[in-house]
C-alpha cells in the first residue's frame, strides 16, 4: 500500500524487491543442492565430487520449476508482470 494507505502500489514497483528475493532463494537453493560444507544439525552431507550435476537437476525439478510448491514461480511471474507494466507506462 502507499504511505497514505488508499490504495495499493503497481506491480512495477515492486519489481527491484522480489528481483532481490529471486536471487536469495536460488543462492539458498543452490546451497541445499551442492553444499560447500556438512550441515550436520540438518542431516544435510558435503557435496560430493562426482554427481554434481544429477543432484542439481533433482533440485531444479523439485523447487526451481513453474507449478512446484514453492514461491519461485510466483515471485518470478509476479516480476514479469511488473516488468511489462512498467514498460506499458514508459511507452
Amino acid at each position: 500500500m502507499i504511505e497514505d494507505g488508499s490504495t495499493f502500489r503497481r506491480p512495477k514497483d515492486y519489481t527491484s524487491h522480489l528481483s532481490t528475493l529471486i536471487y536469495v532463494q536460488r543462492l539458498l537453493l543452490l546451497e541445499f543442492a551442492l553444499p560447500h560444507k556438512a550441515y550436520e544439525y540438518i542431516d544435510l552431507p558435503q557435496r560430493s565430487q562426482h554427481g554434481q550435476l544429477e543432484r542439481l537437476s533433482k533440485t531444479r525439478l523439485e523447487c526451481m520449476v513453474f507449478g512446484c510448491q514453492t514461491p519461485l514461480g510466483e515471485f518470478l511471474s509476479v516480476t514479469e508482470r511488473g516488468q511489462q507494466e512498467g514498460l506499458q507506462y514508459n511507452r
